[in-house]
């Protein structure tokens, strides 16, 4: 049998280090190109892109609130959950009915082949309004009377 030298440890060692530095290397995925991203946590759309799996969310409350950064001066700040932390939301707002209702459909997208943990995700956003007037409109937010819930 050979001995093993402080040479042959030393190889050793480096052989392990740099076997390691590769498989860190080879796991950590690089940097995403936009085509792979999300859409933003917030968008406003209309129809659902193709790419993307339409999913419900669930309200747990809405209010209609002063907001600085919306055209009209006001947002409705919407409370709930949606499927998984790798959806994101999507509003529909549409403009101001005959009657003066403005109604806000949310839903949740994923991507249809990622992967995804299947755990809640708690959201809590403001949505800014274009049109709003408080004394003139009311706002429904799928469906439920903004503030009511």
């Amino acid at each position: 049998m050979f001995p093993i030298t402080s040479k042959h440890k030393l190889r050793n060692t480096i052989m392990v280090l740099l076997l390691v530095f590769i498989l860190l290397a080879a796991c950590s995925g690089g940097e995403r190109s936009t085509e792979d991203q999300y859409p933003p946590p917030i968008e406003k759309v209309g129809p659902v892109d193709g790419n993307l799996n339409p999913d419900s969310v669930i309200i747990d409350g809405s209010q209609v609130i002063p907001f600085e950064e919306a055209p009209s001066g006001y947002g409705v700040r919407v409370m709930g959950t949606m499927p998984t932390p790798c959806h994101r939301i999507l509003v529909d707002e549409a403009e101001p009915d005959e009657q003066d209702q403005i109604f806000i459909d949310l839903y949740a997208v994923s991507k249809p082949d990622e992967i995804c943990i299947q755990v809640i995700e708690v959201f809590d956003i403001t949505i800014p309004l274009e049109v709003f007037d408080p004394d003139l409109h009311t706002v429904w937010v799928n469906g439920e009377k903004a503030g009511q819930k």
